[in-house]
Formats: C-alpha cells, sequence, structure tokens
C-alpha cells in the first residue's frame, strides 16, 4: 500500500555540479578580482547550485544568495565559497525534502508561501 509521501532530491543535478579550478596559489588571493573567465565559472557553478537549492537543498540558499551578490565585484574568496557550498551539496546528494501525507488538514489549516 503506498502511502502518499513525496520526497524531493536533485541528486544526479548535485552530482554533476563541478568546483571551480582555483590552483594553490591563486587561492592565497583572497581578495584579488576574480578574472572575467573565473566570473563565467562562478556563475555557471552558482546558477546551477542556486536550482538545487530551490528545488531541493534550502541549506544552500544562504551561500547561493551571498555569491549571487557579489558576482559582479567577485574575489577569488567568492570563488572559494561557491566552492564550499559545492563541497557541502557533494557530501549528501540524496538530501532533499520530504513530505508527508496527513501532516496538515487542508480543510482547517492556511498555508502561505513567500516567494
Amino acid at each position: 500500500m503506498e502511502d502518499f509521501t513525496v520526497r524531493v532530491t536533485c541528486k544526479e543535478t548535485t552530482k554533476k555540479i563541478g568546483p571551480i579550478p582555483i590552483s594553490p596559489e591563486r587561492a592565497k588571493q583572497g581578495t584579488s578580482e576574480a578574472t572575467p573567465h573565473e566570473k563565467e565559472q562562478l556563475e555557471s557553478v552558482n546558477g546551477s547550485l542556486a536550482w538545487v537549492a530551490k528545488t531541493a537543498r534550502a541549506g544552500l540558499l544562504m551561500a547561493v544568495s551571498k555569491v549571487q551578490q557579489e558576482k559582479n565585484k567577485a574575489t577569488v574568496d567568492n570563488l572559494k565559497l561557491c566552492n564550499r557550498a559545492v563541497k557541502f551539496a557533494k557530501e549528501d546528494p540524496d538530501r532533499g525534502h520530504t513530505f508527508l501525507p496527513n501532516v496538515l488538514n487542508w480543510i482547517d489549516d492556511i498555508v502561505f508561501t513567500v516567494t
């Protein structure tokens, strides 16, 4: 018998996200501005993380938001923050949201969202 539990993950997408390559020497230049190529990579990787975060991994939203806010003046430190978020996501790609049946009484409860 099916219990109607809904599980939402982005396992395959999470597995495909790779970190931004940063050499050890470049990593020491934390406050240096990111190159145009690094900024492109940052936008791409952070976009993938944003998709995973909004779909199934709310715990990534703070890092994604911080990187997004800084993207126009991105530094090596921003690249490293993005890579830490990638590492965190990939440590448990099965993590996601679980919606259990019969938790809410849809007749008496009021549910709203802010988007």
